[in-house]
């Protein structure tokens, strides 16, 4: 009984060990009670069943709040994702159910689907900001790996913390226009505020960012596309680890185009440290504020370079003047310290 052992770990393995020396028993899975336990040791119970004992690891509620409930989520989340060939089971998180309220806004019942399925990355983003990998569930002094990949969100993440998104945004100009502009890579720093330079190195070229007083830099290779559409794909080969490609839809009459950026970024640990304590979600900023106004910021570029170059120099200079200010005000957000 562990009151008899005291809580202590260690006495609980050895009493353990003993009990299933011969195989299970007929037991199939420890029954685990965070609220009761705490999480570190609930995370070594459930580890030494999964690993040592060859059974499952059910995480049970004891009418806890949504935080509670959260938490036994994550320790549930990560106990699923130990290398076992122990059997996995539901667990046992349905009381938020019986309760009337709860201290979580939205409730800890909107992240829980019609199937009884909790999203852990919603939920894990919602209170920390991070994903529950970032987390690092820390379990014997060891960092638990969570490698599977989370579902049922825009941003997917995978092992290695990589962040996968589309953006997509109407250009008012041929795909044949767009294409030709973007491609001309050292021009990039004029619609993305945060590139400090794009430089070729021979076949390759070399990028340089500034994020919050931050700065990274890495080196790519690309390749120009023609088929199915217009554009361009890269990765890069050292450096911030990103890949992705852009392409340019042409719409039926061939004038205007739809721009679709796809992109997958590893961000380093740097960044993640820094926006820890951000009321702004790092996979948000770089969606929001990165990808979706460096889109905006070249098709405003484009329209009045295009005006410049047939003569309407009003309409160009007032584009131009109009870009600036959204350049100054997109750097000085991109180098604010925000906390919250």
């Amino acid at each position: 009984a562990l009151n008899q052992l005291d809580f202590n770990f260690d006495a609980i393995e050895r009493e353990l060990l003993d009990i299933f020396q011969d195989g299970p028993r007929g037991c199939g899975a420890l029954v685990l009670k965070p609220a009761l336990l705490g999480l570190e040791m609930s995370m070594q119970l459930a580890r030494l069943a999964r690993e040592k004992l060859g059974i499952g690891a059910v995480f049970s509620s004891s009418f806890d709040s949504g935080v509670g409930l959260a938490y036994t989520g994550f320790l549930a989340f990560a106990s699923d994702n130990i290398e076992s060939e122990a059997s996995r089971f539901p667990h046992g998180i349905g009381t938020f159910s019986h309760l009337e309220g709860d201290v979580l806004s939205p409730p800890f019942s909107s992240y829980v689907n019609n199937k009884g399925e909790l999203n852990t990355a919603s939920i894990s983003r919602a209170m920390h900001g991070l994903t529950i990998e970032e987390m690092n569930i820390d379990v014997d002094n060891s960092e638990t790996s969570i490698e599977k990949e989370l579902e049922n969100r825009e941003w997917a993440i995978s092992g290695g913390n990589e962040l996968n998104t589309v953006v997509s945004i109407s250009l008012p100009f041929s795909a044949e226009i767009a294409h030709s502009r973007f491609t001309d890579l050292p021009q990039q720093p004029r619609w993305s505020p945060w590139l400090t330079s794009v430089a070729y190195r021979g076949a390759e070229t070399e990028w340089k960012i500034s994020i919050r007083g931050i700065s990274l830099k890495w080196t790519a290779q690309s390749e120009l596309l023609y088929t199915p559409w217009l554009g361009i794909r890269w990765e890069s080969v050292s450096g911030v680890s990103n890949r992705g490609r852009v392409e340019f839809i042409p719409s039926s009459d061939g004038t205007t185009c739809e721009m679709k950026v796809h992109i997958r970024i590893t961000p380093p640990r740097i960044l993640w440290r820094l926006f820890r304590q951000a009321s702004t979600f790092l996979e948000d900023f770089i969606r929001d504020r990165i990808l979706n106004w460096s889109l905006e910021m070249f098709r405003d570029v484009v329209k009045a370079d295009l005006a410049i170059e047939r003569g309407d120099v009003e309409l160009g200079d007032a584009l131009y003047g109009s870009v600036e200010g959204k350049a100054i005000a997109i750097e000085a957000t991109l180098n604010a310290t925000e906390t919250g």
